[in-house]
């Protein structure tokens, strides 16, 4: 039972932190971007 309730929680963790992740990169390249070209497409 505990088991089972980890392995959910384990995976739920798993895909937040994987979500969060790819914003954080995906900030890093938009900022990134911004600063090297000085204009930018929009998004």
């Amino acid at each position: 039972m505990f088991i089972e309730l980890l392995a959910e929680y384990g995976l739920f963790f798993a895909k937040i932190a994987t979500f969060l992740i790819a914003i954080v990169l995906l900030i890093s390249v938009i900022v990134n971007a911004g600063q090297r070209g000085g204009e930018g497409e929009g998004r």
